[in-house]
């Protein structure tokens, strides 16, 4: 957040106007949606389960240190790092992206690990790899505010609480609010530095160079000729940092040069940059 990415509406006017401005610049900015679970039975949020210890630095203060368990297979718990009561501020391994799969169905992502929510069984909830195409990993939202319930595409039972503290299925109950949850999303600002080289593309090929301050998932790279035509896509999860995308421009039309443009686009289909480059057929 790993993500899904939107601008949000109240930002939208905003965001346009700083891509004007960012395609002078050089740097592209967007906002990166995630969100907190929060249990209505428990008020604890949802998270990989986490060992936490005090530590204490003197003087200079005292906090406490959490290691989350992030493999595959592990289980899930509502609870809250207590680092977050005494801050304010949520601990980005508690984080989720409720990524769109269609069919009226998310996933829910870690924002830290990018292991999904799944169904394990009748009744069992554990980390599992990112797959969109895995049904036991498909929520269909239910509800709204703290009122707001996840049911499992695969197994039609409800994203729980046990007396234990683990997250479980459990068939529909109308009045049990440890099926209930509140989602408390909010977006961060990321920065995204992207140019392509070789430009001018003399041998078919050139690569995007992507540099981000976040992850970012799903994001499309596209090559389109001046009359509109696509030319290359792909779909690709751009890490934090330093990210080299090829491209293959050869479909290009059999001029001795023209002009291809390549776009990245967010997700949820908003344009975030594009550079116009040359190619020497």
């Amino acid at each position: 957040m790993k993500n899904q990415l939107t601008i949000s509406k109240l930002q939208s006017n905003f965001a346009k106007s700083l891509f004007i401005l960012s395609l002078l610049l050089g740097i592209n900015t967007y906002g990166q949606s995630r969100a907190s679970l929060i249990n209505t039975a428990t008020g604890e949020l949802a998270s990989p389960r986490f060992d936490e210890q005090f530590v204490s630095f003197g003087q200079a203060g005292t906090f406490f240190e959490q290691t989350p368990f992030n493999a595959i297979g592990e289980a899930l718990v509502a609870q809250t790092a207590s680092q977050v009561v005494q801050t304010s501020r949520t601990e980005d391994f508690q984080t989720w992206r409720l990524v769109n799969a269609g069919n009226n169905t998310v996933q829910i992502i870690n924002f830290v690990s990018g292991n999904a929510i799944g169904a394990l069984g009748l009744n069992g909830v554990r980390q599992q790899a990112n797959n969109g195409g895995n049904p036991a990993q498909l929520w269909r939202q239910i509800g709204r505010g703290s009122a707001t319930r996840f049911q499992n595409a695969q197994t039609g039972k409800y994203l729980s609480v046990n007396r234990n503290g683990f997250l479980v299925q459990r068939n529909f109950s109308r009045n049990n609010r440890f099926q209930q949850w509140s989602i408390n999303a909010f977006v961060e600002t990321a920065d995204v530095d992207f140019f392509v080289a070789p430009n001018p593309a003399t041998t078919g090929t050139t690569t995007a160079f992507i540099t981000s301050n976040v992850a970012v998932e799903n994001l499309t790279v596209r090559a389109m000729t001046q009359s509109g035509r696509t030319i290359f896509s792909t779909v690709v999860n751009i890490q934090q940092g330093s990210n080299a995308i090829p491209i293959d421009v050869s479909r290009s039309p059999r001029t001795f040069t023209n002009t291809v443009f390549i776009i990245l686009e967010l997700e949820n289909g908003e344009q975030l940059a594009f550079e116009p480059i040359i190619v020497l057929n």
